[in-house]
């Protein structure tokens, strides 16, 4: 569990439309874990651009990062959120090792990942 920081721009909101927030900074004191500079963020958002994926097609699990963040998902939408994040791994590191590769809205991954995110996978 963790805590806004008082000095954070959202300390005083009481509720959030979402139950995920990207954050930029933690700061630990002996009681609390505090978070600053947080955004919301949708479970998509999380998915494409969150930490590293492990995911069972057996079970439809989806997890992020270290396993605390997981979803429940038909084999179906297992496969196409991993190759999804697959393809914009490879375009963000290609972006990586050559700052002139283009990429915007007109590429098919990004706009596959803008709609996703944007609809809320409806």
């Amino acid at each position: 569990r963790v805590f806004l920081h008082p000095s954070s721009v959202h300390f005083k909101t009481g509720t959030f439309s979402s139950n995920y927030l990207a954050f930029a900074e933690t700061q630990a004191t002996d009681t609390k874990a505090y978070i600053r500079d947080a955004t919301e963020m949708s479970p998509y958002a999380a998915l494409c651009f969150g930490g590293s994926l492990e995911t069972s097609f057996n079970d439809g699990i989806v997890s992020i990062g270290d396993g605390i963040t997981r979803f429940k998902a038909t084999r179906a939408i297992v496969a196409l959120i991993q190759a999804l994040r697959n393809k914009l791994d490879e375009l963000l590191q290609a972006k990586i090792n050559d700052p002139y590769v283009q990429v915007d809205h007109s590429t098919p991954v990004v706009q596959a990942a803008v709609q996703l995110i944007s609809s809320d996978g409806v």
